[in-house]
């Protein structure tokens, strides 16, 4: 592990869900009751691929689930401070057609991650499971989870739901989120923002992480969510960044436009170019080391944006892989040292409120 005088932050790892555990933290109706053990998944499908059939196909070694220990090891080998944990399947939350499922489930597993990985480890924090099918819900779940369990924000799924995040009807959810000053990221990983037209999951891969994000950004931005809210900071992670320079120029293009057609319930006197958000330090995105043109993302986007994900374990990861992809970074000849001190860490600590 590397000597260094400034502190590793990963912006977005992630756990796989272990169902038997987060049973066991259902409230009533649903606590105890033996059919929810005997009749699949807690969660729908990210895409219509199995992820288990894959990795036995393919003779893939994917973990079944993952553990605060494992978790823990992994940061001690590579030299990190803190990790923020997102959830694997459960990034299908979104695509639940059942809102009181919807609201048990995201409190089981809020409550699951605060007493497992964050009770064993304190530097494991954790994003919270947001029900969006009922805002109300949604904005009580994260106060409760934000106030009382120690998550240091909100996952909005990147596809799965009937409305997109740009829509008056989580109204609730952004208004308390202003109001608690935390952050909002959405995540990708469902498939459901793309044609039903692929058969391969290698070619859907490719596509459902940076099409769902461009389509919730466009969408929050040009309702007005971001405008009205400023209180509130927003993440766009899983995709990388190089999606990002092409859909602010759409966006600016559209500013004067984009007035005019705002939600009413997020109209304000006066829109800002949405690079001027970015530059104000309330939109962040992620970054993974192995990315091209990272220097020039970050001149281009003129701001302290870009935040280090390890992925961690997802696509085979490992130790040895994260601390790869983290001297990538570290290593960057084309900018300043503080400007990599920030990607690595100082970026996702103002992301996620982490002084």
């Amino acid at each position: 592990m590397p000597k260094r005088d400034y502190p590793i932050i990963d912006g977005d790892g992630h756990i796989v869900e272990n169902f038997d555990e987060i049973l066991d933290f259902l409230e009533p109706p649903y606590k105890g009751k033996k059919q929810l053990r005997g009749l699949g998944q807690l969660w729908p499908s990210l895409d219509g691929f199995n992820r288990a059939a894959m990795a036995a196909q393919y003779d893939i070694d994917t973990p079944l689930h993952t553990s605060p220990k494992a978790v823990s090891e992994m940061m001690d080998e590579v030299g990190i401070s803190a990790t923020v944990l997102y959830p694997t399947l459960a990034l299908a939350h979104g695509s639940i057609r059942q809102a009181e499922w919807s609201v048990a489930l995201a409190r089981a597993y809020n409550t699951w991650m605060s007493e497992t990985y964050c009770k064993e480890d304190k530097r494991q924090k954790f994003v919270a499971l947001i029900p969006l099918q009922d805002p109300s819900a949604a904005a009580e779940e994260l106060r409760r989870a934000t106030t009382e369990l120690g998550a240091v924000g909100g996952v909005l799924c990147g596809a799965g739901f009937t409305e997109p995040l740009g829509s008056s009807f989580f109204q609730p959810l952004y208004a308390e989120a202003d109001r608690l000053k935390t952050a909002l990221v959405c995540h990708g990983a469902p498939a459901s923002a793309l044609p039903d037209i692929f058969t391969k999951f290698t070619h859907l891969f490719v596509l459902n992480h940076p099409i769902a994000q461009m389509t919730q950004m466009a969408s929050m931005f040009q309702a007005g969510v971001i405008d009205k809210y400023p209180n509130m900071r927003v993440g766009y992670f899983e995709a990388g960044m190089s999606w990002v320079p092409h859909l602010l120029g759409r966006l600016s293009r559209t500013v004067g436009i984009a007035g005019i057609e705002a939600e009413p319930a997020y109209r304000v006197e006066k829109r800002l170019d949405p690079r001027e958000h970015i530059r104000e330090g309330r939109v962040f995105f992620s970054l993974e080391g192995e990315e091209p043109m990272i220097a020039e993302m970050q001149k281009y986007l003129g701001a302290d944006c870009l935040c280090f994900a390890s992925d961690f374990p997802h696509e085979n990861g490992t130790a040895e892989r994260v601390a790869h992809e983290l001297a990538e970074i570290e290593e960057l000849e084309d900018l300043d040292l503080k400007t990599r001190i920030g990607m690595v860490g100082g970026n996702a600590a103002k992301l996620y409120g982490l002084n």
